[in-house]
């Protein structure tokens, strides 16, 4: 499993370094529990589509969340507030 990855200043330019994330990124670690098999196939999906496990979490998380948010507004339900 691979941490977060921590931006590097590049004495070089303004560009991070090759395998950095972008500046200014708001990450936060959270841990989470999920089934064994799901966690096996995560890494797996991660390493054939060489991205980290971090992104596939929050692009399907986000993906869920767009989803659930169309689905309230299709039944006329009020969005659920972010704070």
């Amino acid at each position: 499993m691979v941490g977060p990855r921590r931006v590097q200043p590049n004495p070089e330019g303004d560009e991070p370094l090759a395998g950095e994330p972008a500046r200014g990124r708001d990450r936060e670690k959270v841990g989470i529990w999920m089934p064994r098999g799901l966690r096996q196939r995560l890494r797996i999906h991660a390493a054939v589509l060489d991205r980290e496990i971090s992104e596939l979490i929050a692009d399907a998380v986000t993906e869920y969340l767009d989803r659930h948010d169309q689905q309230r507004a299709a039944e006329g339900l009020p969005p659920i507030p972010l704070r």
